[in-house]
């Protein structure tokens, strides 16, 4: 996670903090596969292997089933159904069959970060419950598109000889896939929704109700709004006004990570999370509020809240 705060020039200025967490993907989008077959291999492989977390699902639950049943599944049906073809013109549907199972590879680490995690923490499962519905219909809309393209792949390979046939083949079924594109763009907001299920939402309220530390009072009152907004679409949260408090933080515990001509960053503990504080002069705060409270992907910061006052 990041946060975020005003830099201190000036006795007594204002302090800002804003909260904010990153994915980081732990592969890389290159494949080393040699071969279609072997990636086709290496697919089905993955698939299975996320199959097989089921069991350990801690967070989350429904949005991975729904993610696993939904889509996975139709990636497993269209490569086992046309594997012989894929074999066959395996040069020409190499290049679709890579980009395939590197999001495949993404669904996997999603699965991992959002659904069985490696700590039992609820509150950042819920934290990040967030960002991770707008990450996973991002991947659909790619796994159905890489599908539509292999199908075009294996469709032009096995077409007519003729050289002026093959070109009009081509160009039908590329007016076809875009077609087709249009449609998954579409399907975005309703994707979104079939994912942001109520039952996790409910065992994630039911949870704050339960827990009354003290400690985390703060993150309960972002929670509990973000969580209560039954009609938000992922993709268009609002930057909520929470009542941070600089005492929440640990700040003999931070690290400064870099500075610049508008403020600093520390990587430093905000309720037992590791997080990113950026401050910035009491001037600018407003303006990186409005700004980045427009910023609504996974792969960049998401706003959590802010507050003016002195820190260290």
């Amino acid at each position: 996670m990041l946060a975020a705060g005003p830099y201190i020039n000036v006795p007594l200025l204002s302090k800002f903090l804003r909260g904010f967490s990153s994915l980081r993907l732990p592969w890389s989008p290159e494949t080393d596969c040699k071969t279609a077959e072997e990636c086709l291999k290496r697919t089905v492989s993955c698939i299975s292997s996320i199959e097989r977390c089921r069991g350990s699902w801690h967070f989350n639950h429904c949005l991975c089933e729904r993610f696993v049943t939904n889509y996975l599944h139709q990636v497993r049906e269209l490569l086992e159904e046309r594997k012989d073809e894929i074999e066959l013109y395996s040069e020409k549907c190499f290049a679709t069959l890579t980009a395939l199972h590197n999001t495949v590879k993404e669904g996997e680490f999603l699965i991992q970060k959002h659904c069985t995690g490696s700590s039992s923490s609820w509150i950042k499962a819920a934290v990040e419950l967030f960002e991770n519905t707008s990450a996973f219909a991002e991947v659909i809309l790619d796994l159905k598109w890489y599908m539509h393209a292999l199908k075009i792949a294996i469709d032009v390979s096995s077409g007519n000889p003729s050289r002026q046939a093959r070109k009009q083949r081509i160009w039908d079924l590329q007016k076809l896939a875009m077609a087709e594109y249009g449609k998954f763009l579409e399907c975005w907001d309703s994707d979104c929704k079939q994912l942001r299920l109520e039952r996790d939402r409910e065992d994630l309220l039911s949870k704050l109700k339960v827990d009354n530390g003290t400690g985390i009072r703060t993150l309960q009152s972002y929670l509990a709004q973000k969580l209560g907004r039954q009609d938000q679409f992922v993709h268009a949260s609002e930057a909520l006004a929470v009542n941070l408090k600089a005492s929440e933080l640990q700040p003999q515990k931070k690290v400064l990570l870099g500075s610049g001509s508008f403020g600093k960053v520390y990587k430093i503990q905000w309720l037992g999370m590791w997080c990113a504080l950026k401050q910035i002069s009491g001037s600018a705060a407003g303006e990186e509020v409005r700004i980045l409270s427009k910023v609504h992907h996974p792969n960049i910061v998401q706003l959590y809240g802010y507050f003016l006052e002195r820190i260290f």
